[in-house]
């Protein structure tokens, strides 16, 4: 399996669905037009002032954009939920998609017990928030010398950390969904969800020293150099995908100054015993170590 298809399956992709809902999802922003509490059949209209406007990127990170907030998160499409903290959810189930539509829902308990829908529609770019995409094509070994040739950025520049998934289904106690978000002022988020019951702990926030040095760590491995997606390259690791218990791919999203960078590990050996499946940087472990224990 290519990597470029492994991207398109990991980071967007409902299991079973085609190239096509991947790049339709991708396609253009999103604008929330209304809540439906099913149960109760209340219906509420999303005013202009208020507006949610959601742009979906290939390399795991989406852009919110609500009047003059704007917000980066990770997100991660598999087994027909999207996971994407948004509203105090961590996942939704997506009911449509389509040219034109996106149809979220997920179960509200209190202070109603409901199904909750989200109807989202297609937007041009021109007509929400959001800039536009400028990208240089370059060729292969064009690309790799300018990643090369980048320098470190300065200690004061914006920072923000994202670590998400890593782990297995199926297992004693599984953790389905695992978020850690490190910002540029020293603030640190914890999202975890296991077994349905989702945690969300604020951790506090740390010096603004130790994001610098956990950044400029993170520069000095290399990480800005690296691919974008470490795959299987065999077939005993295409065989371990699809056995049980299920493996989470992990991404570690990374933004220092002008330097942004999204990594993907198809099998992260994050238990004693797994093999280590896929060729990946060693200094990989070192820094989802760091983040991990990186704590007020």
């Amino acid at each position: 399996m290519s990597s470029r298809v492994f991207a398109l399956l990991f980071l967007p992709m409902v299991a079973g669905a085609q190239v096509s809902d991947v790049e339709q999802l991708c396609a253009q922003p999103w604008r929330l037009n209304q809540r439906i509490w099913l149960e109760t059949e209340v219906v509420e209209a999303v005013a202009e002032e208020a507006a949610l406007f959601l742009r979906f990127q290939e390399d795991g990170v989406a852009e919110l954009a609500k009047g003059p907030d704007f917000q980066a998160k990770g997100w991660l499409l598999t087994d027909g939920k999207l996971w994407l903290a948004l509203d105090g959810q961590l996942n939704f189930r997506v009911v449509q998609l389509d040219t034109a539509s996106l149809v979220l829902e997920f179960e509200q308990k209190e202070p109603v017990r409901s199904l909750v829908q989200y109807h989202f529609q297609a937007r041009p770019l021109a007509m929400t928030p959001f800039s536009p995409d400028y990208q240089v094509e370059t060729d292969k070994q064009a690309q790799d010398a300018i990643q090369l040739a980048l320098p470190m950025p300065p200690r004061t520049s914006e920072i923000q950390i994202e670590l998400i998934g890593g782990g297995f289904l199926n297992v004693v106690e599984p953790v389905l969904y695992d978020y850690i978000q490190i910002f540029t002022d020293g603030r640190v988020k914890h999202e975890v969800n296991r077994q349905g019951l989702k945690n969300v702990v604020d951790l506090g926030k740390v010096d603004r020293s130790k994001v610098e040095d956990l950044a400029v760590f993170i520069y000095e491995a290399g990480f800005f150099e690296w691919k974008e997606v470490y795959d299987c390259d065999s077939d005993a690791c295409r065989q371990r995908l699809a056995r049980l218990s299920k493996p989470i791919p992990v991404r570690l999203s990374v933004r220092f100054g002008t330097l942004r960078k999204v990594v993907s590990i198809a099998i992260y050996p994050d238990r004693l015993g797994e093999t280590e499946w896929v060729n990946y940087p060693s200094e990989l472990d070192q820094i989802i170590g760091r983040v991990r224990t990186f704590m007020p």
